[in-house]
Order: structure tokens, then sequence, then C-alpha cells
């Protein structure tokens, strides 16, 4: 139905109502795989509220199923991969609940890292990004994604962008408005554990604390991203 668009017949839609404990004995795999091809087909709303209302969506996902979901007829308004649709069906959700239920669906360990990513980002942007919008408010978003993403950040960033768009938000042009602003990546440092030693500090803890401390001034400065300045800061920082 979600594919083709076909109305399921009444005696069928009452015959999966009066046989859901028969779902029950279907494997977790089988069941995921069933979801995914509803999500990426071309009405994936339909699917769902077909599953909703017949009762399956409590037993094939029952976190959905234990709460109101005024995104589930809008969920064709979301593009992209199979990740990004489902952080737009778990918006809102607690990302350790939505952990939970997408092990319990057999997830692969990568598609549930690339759901969580997306659903913290989107917490960012909203709770965080918008309401400072400030261009170090776009640097310490941008370092998020450079930093963490599961995948190549240019990526990531545009799965994100497909997700926030659907769900109201004008991310691109929120972000465009701070473009201008360089924002270098941890591995992009021009300082490093290695080259803190060689400057005398001893190996522990504190090695990070200054890294650390060094990539928040980076941010800060794009301009300090040189070794020489680098390791003026870190000296301050390490030995007063």
């Amino acid at each position: 139905a979600a594919r083709f668009g076909y109305a399921v017949d009444g005696a069928t839609f009452k015959g999966m109502q009066e046989n859901l404990d028969t779902l029950k004995r279907v494997s977790r795999e089988r069941v995921s795989d069933e979801l995914c091809k509803t999500l990426m087909a071309s009405n994936p709303s339909y699917g769902l509220m077909m599953l909703q209302s017949s009762g399956a969506l409590d037993i094939a996902c029952p976190l959905l199923a234990g709460r109101q979901l005024p995104m589930l007829p809008h969920q064709d308004r979301v593009q992209g991969e199979l990740e990004t649709r489902l952080a737009f069906l778990y918006n809102k959700l607690d990302v350790n609940l939505v952990r939970d239920e997408l092990l319990n669906l057999k997830l692969s360990t990568k598609e549930i890292k690339r759901v969580i990513f997306l659903l913290e980002l989107i917490e960012r942007f909203a709770f965080s990004f918008l309401e400072k919008d400030t261009a170090l408010a776009y640097k310490s978003f941008m370092a998020l994604i450079k930093n963490h993403a599961p995948d190549p950040w240019e990526h990531t960033l545009e799965q994100f962008l497909s997700l926030a768009e659907a769900l109201g938000y004008s991310a691109r042009a929120s972000l465009a408005k701070y473009g201008s602003e360089v924002v270098f990546s941890k591995k992009e440092m021009q300082i490093n554990g290695d080259d803190l030693l060689v400057m005398g500090m001893k190996p522990g803890p504190n090695i990070k604390k200054v890294l650390e401390a060094c990539y928040r001034e980076v941010l800060r400065n794009p301009n300090c991203n040189n070794q020489e300045s680098l390791k003026q800061i870190a000296t301050q920082l390490a030995f007063g």
C-alpha cells in the first residue's frame, strides 16, 4: 500500500486486526525489514498510519505506540536515507529509549549511530544554535558535526538539512548566514599530543585538557591555528 498507493481491502484489514498475535511470533529481523521498506516507499505515511490503525505498530514499535504521533501523517515530507527517515519518525523522543527500540528491531550499530546523531543534532540546532544565533554558536554546531559525524561530515550535514527542513526549520538559510566563518575540525588543529610531550608536558589527562582548550581557542579565532600561536597558548595553560 505504501509503495504503490493501493487501498487495503476491508476484509484484509479486519484480518490484520484479528491476527496481531501472529505478528508477535514473526522474527524482529523480518519486522524491521518490512518497517524499513515502508519508510523508504513513495508513500510511507499511508503505510505507517495503516500499521497504527490496525494495531500492528504497537507490536512492531511499542515506543512509538506509547505517544501521540502528530508527525505520522507527514512522514512523506522527509527525503534522504533510511536513518534520516527514522530520525523524523522518532523525533522528540528520549534518545536512550530510541536506541533501545532500534536495537530491538535489530538495526545495525552503524544505522543506530546515524539515527541517534541526527536526533542529537536537531536538538542542538533547535535549543542551542537557534536560541543564540551567533557566529560562535554556529562554530560550535559545525564543530560537533565535523568532529563526531559517523560518516563524512558533508554527507551527514546534508542528511541533517533534509531532516531539519522536513521538521519545518529553515536550517539551510540559518546556517548559510555564517558561511564565511572558518571552522576547523580537531584533526586539522596544528598541534597534537606529541607536540605537547616534546614541549615538556608529562603524559596524562592534562594533555587532553590543554588540547581541548587549544581547540576552543581555534574555534574562537581560526587565525591562531598555527604551531607558533598554539604552542604559546599551550605553554601558558600547562606551565602558567
